[in-house]
């Protein structure tokens, strides 16, 4: 679980070269140009949507609500660190 949460630590920091602490739709469309507005704000609602965090208005996520996304209760327990390591990976 440790190694879990360090790749997905690590895969966030890449998607947050700001160090904002929140990830956005917009934010995600800079990292993977490829990916049009509308399939970003999807990842988005799922990333929230799998965190059910209260403090976001659903446009943007933090470090809980994608590690949750990526290992919550949901998630493969063999694909966890390849599912981070892929999202690091693109970026």
């Amino acid at each position: 679980e440790l190694v879990d949460e360090r790749l997905c630590h690590e895969a966030f920091n890449l998607l947050d070269p700001e160090q904002k602490g929140r990830l956005s739709a917009e934010d995600l469309q800079s990292v993977f140009p490829s990916y049009d507005l509308q399939r970003c704000q999807k990842m988005v609602h799922q990333a929230t949507s799998a965190g059910a965090n209260t403090n976001t208005d659903g446009r943007d996520f933090d470090f809980q609500d994608f590690h949750r996304f990526l290992c919550g209760p949901h998630a493969d327990v063999e694909e966890r660190p390849a599912k981070a390591m892929r999202l690091a990976g693109d970026a």
